[in-house]
């Protein structure tokens, strides 16, 4: 059990909630009443999610040597020694041998979207991450590819809008995880990435601020949009965007009264208001989309 344990700490289920990106498209594809293509949706979600797993597997196989030295990395699995490199190796060679096939049934696009996504993280784990803003710009393509991912899945093309709101998102949860890296390295001067040296919080909180900003801006655009309008029947999806900014402004109220940013999994699913915000947007496009023009 201990081995189970520690195997499942390394591959992360909790994150998995990152891979509902790639279901986002489900909604605006007007599919969503569909059963069949919500069992592909639903088998999408779990490629991505092991997929992610190995992943996680892969960067901390990359970082055990600096993991040792971090606060908190040093008590991970594969760092502190309980779990041996040979081990997590071999179950992510099984991950792999596994999904990619899974994701040659769902369709060639979703097939090369999925090997793209593996190769770019593999990128990110031995180069990009030791580049400063390239490092935050490569986890943000990966929730872009995500959702392009759930678009191959449904045979729709993605929205411009959508892509760049998704994209600066990601961008601006990134940069809340390096402000608080950045902070846990001044408290006790040990330096785990090369990327994050090259960091401040001024710098910092300009770009999350920055990247914010074209988030909220580029949904509401999208909702404003004659695209939308057309594709949707509807006027109303601008009564989605409070939600968004409160989302948002929830989220950087967070990290700087409570210190929360570093791990935006556990933020969002510990913090009762942004929650609450998530699932009325969810619901709420929900509604627009399908039974506003009824």
């Amino acid at each position: 059990m201990t081995l189970i344990r520690n195997l499942i700490i390394t591959f992360r289920p909790w994150q998995w909630v990152k891979n509902s990106f790639v279901v986002a498209p489900l909604v605006f594809s007007n599919q969503l009443l569909s059963p069949a293509m919500d069992l592909r949706f639903l088998a999408g979600f779990f490629i991505f999610s092991f997929l992610s797993s190995a992943v996680y597997g892969i960067n901390d196989l990359a970082d055990i040597e600096k993991d040792r030295k971090h606060p908190l990395k040093k008590k991970r699995p594969l760092a502190s020694g309980v779990l041996s490199p040979l081990l997590v190796a071999v179950s992510i060679s099984i991950l792999l041998l596994g999904v990619l096939p899974a994701a040659w049934f769902i369709g060639l696009r979703f097939f090369l979207i999925s090997v793209f996504y593996l190769v770019l993280n593999l990128l990110y784990s031995f180069i990009f991450k030791r580049i400063a803003v390239l490092d935050a710009i490569t986890l943000a393509l990966g929730f872009v590819l995500r959702v392009l991912a759930g678009t191959a899945i449904a045979g729709v093309e993605p929205s411009g809008w959508i892509m760049l709101t998704t994209f600066f998102l990601a961008l601006f949860l990134a940069f809340c995880k390096r402000r608080q890296e950045v902070q846990v390295i001044d408290r006790t001067e040990m330096g785990t990435s090369s990327a994050l040296s090259q960091y401040n919080q001024l710098f910092l909180d300009g770009v999350i601020i920055l990247s914010a900003t074209c988030a909220i801006m580029c949904f509401s655009l999208f909702a404003l949009s004659d695209y939308a309008i057309n594709k949707f029947n509807t006027k109303y999806l601008a009564a989605s965007v409070p939600f968004v900014v409160f989302g948002v402004l929830r989220y950087l109220h967070l990290i700087h009264f409570h210190n929360r940013g570093e791990d935006p999994t556990m933020t969002a699913l510990t913090d009762l208001p942004l929650q609450a915000s998530i699932v009325l947007w969810f619901l709420g496009m929900i509604g627009i989309i399908y039974f506003s023009h009824i």
